[in-house]
């Protein structure tokens, strides 16, 4: 008798292993399965990049024959902005340690059609020492609009306020493209400029 009871309470205990498992399945292929639908509608939302050059301008040409190239090509944008390849970063209201990791500056005022900035808890006033940074600092590092966020080149450092944040799956995570994109105000962008290494660069993308 307590074998047969044993053995039913192992059979149920397997079958509702297996019901869970077939559930844990269900779910995995949904995800899978949307997951190129999601991207797609997220780089929709934004009209994002498909493709991204940085120059000092030397190889406009190059670049503009590269995309005529490429049959899917429509259209792109050239911007000016700022880019530090030795600038670390730290948020002084969390009291992180200093993140280390190149990054490019961009004027969140300038007219775009590509990567269009879509501000996700925008500061109700925008400071003027403002700057809009990547989404998955708010989602993985706990940032929060009006936090400190200290960048320093060299030994040389200044102090922005995080005014809001935005998506971009091209520089989604630094695993994607291994630099911060960063947008600030005209004033900040000149600032950004004078820290040391800080120099002008030409901002492809289509």
């Amino acid at each position: 008798t307590n074998n047969i009871k044993k053995a039913k309470v192992a059979t149920a205990t397997l079958i509702i292993l297996i019901a869970i498992a077939t559930i844990f399945l269900y779910v995995g292929i949904s995800v899978l399965s949307n997951m190129d639908s999601f991207i797609d509608e997220k780089n929709v939302e934004t009209n994002g990049a498909h493709l991204i050059a940085i120059t000092d301008g030397a190889h406009d040409q190059e670049i503009h024959d590269i995309y005529q190239s490429i049959e899917a090509y429509s259209y792109s944008e050239r911007e000016e902005g700022m880019m530090s390849m030795s600038s670390s970063f730290q948020n002084v209201s969390t009291g992180e340690e200093a993140n280390s990791i190149p990054a490019v500056f961009l004027n969140l005022d300038t007219a775009r059609e590509i990567s269009q900035v879509n501000i996700i808890d925008q500061a109700e006033n925008m400071p003027k020492n403002s700057v809009i940074v990547p989404y998955v600092l708010k989602v993985a590092n706990g940032y929060q609009t009006g936090d400190t966020l200290k960048l320093t080149v060299d030994d040389a450092s200044t102090e922005f306020e995080i005014a809001g944040f935005y998506e971009d799956l091209m520089f989604a995570s630094p695993s994607n493209v291994s630099m911060y994109k960063l947008y600030v105000g005209d004033q900040q962008l000149l600032i950004c400029g004078w820290l040391g290494e800080g120099s002008d660069f030409l901002f492809h993308t289509g």
